[in-house]
């Protein structure tokens, strides 16, 4: 938590083989802070860190066994404990002003849950998807063998998916419609979004922006994925596109209050 008192509390949800502590993520939170949110950052039960090891993949049997119902019911349980004060107590912030910020898969997740939950007053979401059917894995070999290995360029390490991931996205289609979710929003929206994100298409941004006359889009061109930002990340200030996505949000939720 970056704290700042008596402050609304901006809840941060990150991506696919991503981490709360991944790259400048840290340093985004430094940003809001200075222009008066809490920052809180968290991960996800089953995203592969552990609480010894919070930056890295040492859990590889958590990861493989995650799915996105489970992240849903993740970021519900930190909303509602920061609504109702059981997660960090002693901290004095305006608990009746949560936000939310969502990169990559974690933007799908924190759009659907904008829509589910009314505690939350203002959602942005940074190079999100939107869609979880995503395509790509050989559906065929990972049901017949049970489980796929996803490489991560990073780590150098193959990190297994269970085909219960995909069952549990079949069962919940609806439930998991980022697109319906985004027309469904009655909030304050951003969508940010770079032309030259190699993972997820910029098209896909646009899709989601038009959903809802809510969702303001912010085109940041020439941008990758992680709008300039790396692993581990060194410099003391934020890449310039991260700068204006993160005064894009700071706008926008200044706006919902």
């Amino acid at each position: 938590l970056t704290e700042r008192q008596n402050a609304p509390v901006i809840i941060f949800v990150h991506g696919f083989k991503g981490f709360k502590d991944w790259g400048h993520w840290p340093l985004v939170g430094d940003e809001f802070a200075k222009k008066g949110f809490n920052f809180l950052r968290f991960n996800f039960s089953h995203n592969g860190t552990t609480v010894d090891r919070p930056s890295d993949f040492a859990d590889l049997e958590a990861f493989a066994n995650n799915d996105l119902i489970k992240e849903l019911n993740d970021l519900k349980t930190v909303v509602v404990g920061v609504a109702d004060g059981s997660i960090f107590p002693k901290v004095d912030m305006d608990r009746s002003a949560i936000m939310l910020l969502g990169h990559s898969r974690g933007g799908g997740i924190a759009m659907i849950t904008a829509v589910e939950l009314p505690q939350i007053k203002a959602v942005a979401v940074f190079a999100s998807v939107n869609h979880y059917d995503r395509g790509g894995f050989p559906l065929d070999v990972w049901e017949s063998q049970g489980q796929i290995l996803v490489p991560n360029a990073r780590t150098g390490q193959e990190m297994p998916m269970k085909w219960r991931f995909v069952e549990v996205l079949k069962a919940n289609m609806d439930r998991l419609n980022i697109l319906d979710a985004a027309s469904r929003l009655t909030i304050p929206g951003l969508v940010v979004h770079g032309t030259a994100d190699a993972t997820v298409p910029y098209e896909e941004a646009v899709e989601l922006a038009d959903q809802n006359d809510r969702l303001e889009l912010l085109t940041l061109e020439n941008t990758d994925h992680v709008l300039g930002g790396s692993h581990p990340f060194f410099n003391d200030e934020l890449p310039t596109h991260t700068h204006l996505a993160v005064q894009a949000a700071i706008n926008r939720f200044k706006g919902a209050l």
